[in-house]
């Protein structure tokens, strides 16, 4: 039978009459509790602090547990689902100075692997970036604690897309990418340079740097495509939003980015070396452009789509200053998330017509 070493009881999602002082408001989510009933297996959060772990079962927190103790899964049951920030399930370097937030070797990790899967316990990783947020919007609460949080990791289940939206635990070896991350940090690192000596010349009178067109040619190949998408805007929302959110403008923050994610330097259209086929806009978006929860460094581009332009539209088309919750309920974050969507069809419209380009 298995011992856990059980502290106050407080749930995340409690009744009104429930009083411990762990506890918060009812999620805007649903129940954990019910999830688990439904499901017929435990929800597990778990979150690192002191060195050790915390853990909750279905919204309510359970134990403190050793990192070493925490390898065996020992605390949860054949078929279970744990959740773990994923800053704490990437390998530790085998050498250097040890992190607090990285714990465990690779080979630890592949252990934990094999033995989730030899008992069917399914280990899923979510955004370590998006606990602030899940922590106000399922506490009504900046409050921030190792047993709240633990819970509050947990109720990623309940958001739009449940398990299937959580990255899956693959362990690799620090340091180990495949081809096309590979080729991704090296375009980003590129990019970077890029945009920031696009900057630089616009206040200098210097010669321009390299990779970088004058401005004259840019506005010539620029009005190339608004054309172009003014001819398909017809029947065709996103190039109407393209056309007034991202190409209204040379020197539109958004249009810079997505024009160095798609050309490189002297305008030559990028294509993956192996093979010499351009990039898929899909890829341009997820690798490129940084958008997926664990975007790893991705730079002056994403940082010129997601803040200097999407941020701004948002102040814009909503009057919301940029600071909206993760609560469903909330209308603001709804019709964010409508802007989001058409957005996001914008940029990829605007690249798709940018390949199609010819640039003599």
């Amino acid at each position: 039978m298995r011992k856990t070493q059980n502290r106050d009881q407080g749930s995340l999602f409690p009744s009104i009459e429930n009083t411990n002082p762990l506890s918060v408001v009812a999620s805007p989510f649903g129940s954990l509790q019910d999830y688990s009933a439904k499901h017929g297996r435990n929800v597990w959060g778990c979150d690192i602090g002191n060195t050790m772990w915390f853990v909750s079962k279905n919204g309510t927190f359970d134990s403190k547990i050793p990192l070493s103790s925490f390898l065996l899964l020992s605390f949860c049951d054949d078929g279970d689902l744990v959740l773990v920030e994923n800053a704490h399930m990437q390998p530790q370097k085998e050498s250097g100075s040890r992190s607090l937030a990285q714990v465990y070797l690779y080979r630890d990790l592949k252990n934990l692997q094999a033995r989730a899967e030899s008992r069917n316990i399914e280990i899923r990783l979510v955004p370590h970036g998006m606990t602030p947020k899940m922590r106000l919007a399922v506490t009504g609460t900046d409050r921030k604690t190792d047993e709240i949080d633990c819970a509050v990791v947990s109720s990623h289940v309940l958001m739009k897309g449940g398990v299937a939206a959580l990255q899956r635990f693959n362990p690799r070896p620090a340091g180990e990418w495949s081809a096309k991350e590979l080729y991704a940090q090296k375009a980003v690192r590129e990019m970077n340079v890029t945009i920031n000596n696009q900057r630089l010349y616009k206040r200098s009178e210097d010669e321009s740097p390299e990779g970088i067109l004058e401005l004259k040619q840019l506005y010539s190949i620029f009005f190339q495509l608004e054309q172009s998408l003014r001819r398909s805007s017809i029947d065709s929302q996103p190039a109407a939003d393209a056309i007034k959110w991202i190409v209204n403008d040379v020197e539109n923050p958004a249009l810079v980015a997505l024009w160095v994610a798609v050309y490189g330097k002297d305008c030559q259209l990028r294509a993956f070396e192996w093979s010499n086929r351009p990039l898929g806009a899909n890829y341009i978006w997820r690798y490129l452009l940084g958008n997926k929860p664990n975007h790893f460094k991705a730079g002056v581009a994403r940082s010129n789509i997601c803040y200097w332009t999407f941020k701004a539209l948002v102040k814009k088309e909503i009057k919301n200053e940029g600071k909206i919750t993760v609560d469903p309920s909330d209308r603001e974050r709804a019709e964010m998330l409508l802007l989001r969507a058409r957005f996001r069809k914008a940029c990829f419209v605007v690249m798709r017509k940018m390949q199609e380009l010819v640039i003599g």
